[in-house]
């Protein structure tokens, strides 16, 4: 059962009051001025026990990446900044 996300962002160090939830790409890149995107799932609707879950992405990278977690809902579409976003944690 597909879940789309229900809401998507990203936030950038070298705008970081500024909300980039209207765009129409994520952007993500690290270096001098990082910039994360964030993703919001309701997975409300699932089956339940949940044995697999698996997230897809279409990535384009120039110059390498890597990978982090949030597990957060303490942030909204409309208002996500990078000065107000989650805390980004290991990959786990």
């Amino acid at each position: 059962m597909p879940i789309n996300p229900s809401d998507d962002a990203y936030v950038s160090a070298g705008a970081p009051s500024s909300n980039f939830g209207g765009a129409t790409q994520l952007l993500s890149q690290g270096g001098a001025s990082p910039m994360n995107v964030y993703l919001r799932f309701d997975a409300s609707g699932a089956p339940r026990p949940a044995l697999l879950a698996k997230l897809n992405l279409r990535v384009v990278l120039s110059g390498g990446g890597s990978g982090s977690l949030v597990q957060s809902t303490a942030w909204s579409e409309s208002g996500i900044t990078f000065a107000t976003a989650p805390a980004i944690g290991p990959l786990i």
